[in-house]
């Protein structure tokens, strides 16, 4: 007899189950058939939960979504970033898109779809694909293991600088597609990387985007990694990135969701390593209903390591904003040096923001320190900016790009940073 599937996480799995095999499935099936016991066990996030108290997910699983490949044909020159020198991986629908992307695998770094790798990088690739997640599971990351549908597998062999930044690019098209690509990659030891990661609707219809990235950092390597959301007002997106940095390992990440209908972060970052270095930046512009939600992680396991995170919001209309940033000091990281600052300005009487800093320390010998402030304009700065002849608006304007540019500027790639302030600039948020 046929099981009938009655809440909304069994719907779920039920329609998943029936539909998709997991592209880790024949990579390696214990990991998602590890995954979809979990699940078994895990509810579907709800308000009722502390960490997700002020995003609701009904808005999620009051819906039917549907896993399928695109079978139309997209410009998508305006999701490209412009002069930049880097190989593009594309995604639509959580599909890799050979043809539209360019890859050029070399004796310093190999990047190969789930399904290609053999050998030692087959092998590589099986040591690290779930070797977080399955650390610290959630649902969503939980879903993505068992039911993913396609990833892509990265590998940089030890004291390389890879010229040439990576561009993964996430998009979507289709009324109520779930999408749920994967990310996995290592910087080998004393190598030096640029990964960005963009996000983006072709056709601005509801679609849900549930991805997983998990890298690993080795001893004294670097990467730098931005990351751009462009996604429309339609769109849902859950993005769990999981970064764990090895001894007197650098790493920088910029988070700058400049659109997005529903939009939640899960940013994992761990310093098991002595001597790491780590930089968390980003900015949140919610217009109209949007709502975005930034959760970090930042997890200091060993002595001597620096944090240091800064993420600011300019929140408009009706527009919803939270951020929960952690940071832990664990009773082997004396000497840690962890910063962390949440700024938001309110541009209306009906935004909301929601903000929670938090530090739990467990080691005597450290400097930490956390704060936040939301308000509205120094009416000062406006009455000065007005006083030399801008209009009202225009003063708010350039206050806000002010505000923001601060975290902007701490993008190294000129590209990147030109290409995020002219969409700024076409959306009437920079001058």
């Amino acid at each position: 007899m046929e099981t009938i599937a009655t809440s909304t996480k069994e719907q779920l799995l039920y329609s998943l189950e029936t539909s998709i095999v997991s592209s880790i499935d024949h990579l390696h099936p214990e990991i998602s058939a590890s995954a979809k016991e979990t699940l078994k066990a895990l509810e579907f996030p709800s308000t009722r939960q502390e960490e997700w108290k002020y995003s609701r997910t009904t808005r999620i699983s009051s819906e039917s979504w549907e896993v399928r490949k695109s079978s139309a044909t997209y410009d998508i020159s305006s999701f490209r970033i412009k002069d930049i020198d880097a190989d593009e991986i594309v995604f639509i629908n959580g599909f890799f898109c050979p043809d539209l992307s360019t890859v050029r695998n070399n004796g310093a770094i190999s990047v190969l779809p789930f399904s290609q790798l053999d050998g030692q990088l087959k092998q590589q690739a099986l040591n690290n694909i779930g070797s977080e997640t399955s650390r610290h599971n959630s649902f969503f990351t939980a879903l993505n293991t068992a039911y993913c549908t396609d990833g892509i597998f990265f590998f940089v062999q030890k004291n390389t600088v890879v010229h040439r930044p990576i561009h993964f690019l996430f998009l979507q098209e289709g009324e109520r597609t779930l999408a749920m690509p994967r990310i996995s990659g290592i910087v080998g030891s004393g190598s030096k990387m640029h990964i960005v990661t963009s996000y983006g609707s072709l056709d601005q219809k509801k679609a849900w985007n549930n991805a997983v990235i998990e890298i690993t950092i080795e001893q004294n390597a670097s990467l730098t990694f931005d990351k751009v959301q462009l996604e429309g007002d339609q769109n849902f997106s859950i993005i769990n990135e999981f970064f764990r940095q090895h001894k007197d390992s650098r790493f920088s990440i910029s988070t700058l969701t400049v659109d997005g209908g529903w939009v939640r972060n899960n940013l994992n970052i761990f310093l098991d390593g002595t001597h790491c270095e780590s930089h968390l930046n980003g900015f949140y512009l919610p217009r109209g209903n949007q709502h975005i939600d930034n959760h970090t992680l930042v997890d200091h396991l060993l002595p001597h390591c620096e944090s240091n995170e800064l993420y600011k919001g300019v929140i408009y209309d009706r527009g919803k904003a939270v951020f929960n940033g952690k940071v832990f000091v664990r009773p082997d990281a004396q000497k840690t040096n962890a910063y962390q600052n949440n700024a938001n300005i309110m541009m209306s009487d009906d935004a909301t923001v929601n903000t929670k800093p938090e530090l739990e320390i467990y080691a005597d010998d450290v400097k930490c320190s956390h704060g936040t402030t939301t308000g509205r304009f120094d009416e000062s700065a406006l009455f000065y900016l007005r006083a030399r002849g801008l209009g009202e608006e225009s003063a708010r304007k350039m206050l806000s790009s002010a505000f923001i540019g601060e975290v902007l500027n701490k993008v190294d790639n000129q590209f990147v940073r030109m290409y995020v302030q002219d969409i700024l600039t076409t959306r009437g948020l920079w001058v």
